[in-house]
């Protein structure tokens, strides 16, 4: 779809979907570490490691995806104010001053 046909709502649902899918992927990886089987990992030493570094993850995914998230429900209500505001031809072409 060319970037001119999207809206401001398929944006914030694609980017939201997004963010979701990756807080869920962190969540398993998280649920892995702190339920799974002792032994089945071999990079680290123990559990209490494998739960430090899928805490720590939580950082790079927060830093990676929510700033897009905040940026289209910003850019959606931006689009929804330009929809309400009144286009009659008494509306005053500059900010602050009265409809003659």
């Amino acid at each position: 779809m060319p970037a001119s046909k999207t809206t401001t709502m398929q944006t914030l649902n694609f980017e939201a979907g997004k963010a979701l899918c990756a807080e869920l992927l962190w969540l398993w990886l998280l649920l892995d570490a702190i339920f799974g089987p002792e032994s089945h990992y071999g990079y680290y030493d123990g559990r209490g490691r494998r739960i430090a570094v899928a805490v720590i993850t939580v950082v790079p995914t927060a830093l990676l995806f929510y700033p897009t998230v905040f940026w289209a429900v910003r850019e959606h209500l931006k689009a929804i104010r330009e929809e309400a505001a009144p286009t009659s031809e008494q509306t005053p072409l500059l900010r602050n001053q009265e409809a003659a």
